[in-house]
C-alpha cells in the first residue's frame, strides 16, 4: 500500500480502500488486519487511507481521489480537504451492503480521477508531524503482549501498545511490523 512512491509522483489515488475499523455502515471495514480496532497517529484515529496518505505525503504527494463505499468516502473527505471521491456502495453492516451497478461505478471512478486531477492545487499533501507518535489498539491482549516485546514498544494497556520515532516513516513500518506480529500473538503464550 504505497510501494514505490517517490517524490516523482504529482499524485496519488487511493482506489477500493475500505473505512477504518469500527466504522458504522463500513463494508467489510478494517485497518489492516481483523485484530486491529484503532490505531492513532499523534492522537489522531487513523485507518488505511491515512496512513497512506501519509506515506504520500512524506514525499509531497497529495492523495486527490478516493473510491469506498459510502463511509470510506465520508472517512477520506474528512482526512483530506479537497480530495475527490467516488462511493461504490452503501454500507448497511459489515457484510451488507447496497452495491451499484459497474455500468455506473465505472464512470464514476473514471471521472472522480479526472475531477481530482483537474483539482490537484487545491490538494495538499498529508504530513505528519514529526517525532511521530504511534498507538496500536488490538482486539485481543495476546495481539499486544506479542507486540510489545519490541525494543522501541511500550505497553499502554492491556490491549495497546505505543511508540515514538523519529519520522514518519520510521513509525509506519513499525506500524506494519506490528501488524506482522500480532498475528504471531494470536497463538503464542505471554
Amino acid at each position: 500500500m504505497m510501494m514505490g512512491i517517490d517524490e516523482s509522483f504529482d499524485a496519488a489515488m487511493l482506489v477500493g480502500y475500505h473505512a477504518m475499523a469500527g466504522t458504522q455502515g463500513g463494508v467489510m471495514e478494517h485497518t489492516i488486519t481483523g485484530g486491529v480496532h484503532r490505531i492513532w497517529i499523534n492522537g489522531i484515529l487513523t485507518g488505511e487511507m491515512g496512513l497512506s496518505a501519509g506515506v504520500a505525503g512524506r514525499y509531497s504527494v497529495p492523495i486527490v481521489t478516493v473510491t469506498s463505499d459510502s463511509a470510506g468516502c465520508r472517512e477520506a473527505e474528512g482526512l483530506i480537504s479537497g480530495v475527490v471521491t467516488a462511493s461504490t456502495k452503501e454500507g448497511y453492516g459489515r457484510y451488507m451492503a447496497r452495491l451499484l451497478h459497474p455500468s455506473e461505478t465505472g464512470p464514476a471512478i473514471e471521472r472522480a480521477a479526472k475531477d481530482g486531477l483537474l483539482n490537484l492545487p487545491a490538494v495538499k499533501p498529508h504530513v505528519f508531524a514529526e517525532p511521530t507518535h504511534v498507538k496500536v489498539e488490538f482486539n485481543r491482549a495476546e495481539e499486544a503482549d506479542m507486540c510489545a516485546r519490541l525494543i522501541t514498544i511500550s505497553r499502554a494497556d492491556g490491549y495497546s501498545v505505543e511508540g515514538t520515532y523519529p519520522t514518519y516513516q520510521e513509525a509506519h513500518r513499525v506500524v506494519w511490523n506490528l501488524m506482522a506480529l500480532s498475528f504471531i500473538g494470536i497463538d503464542a503464550q505471554a
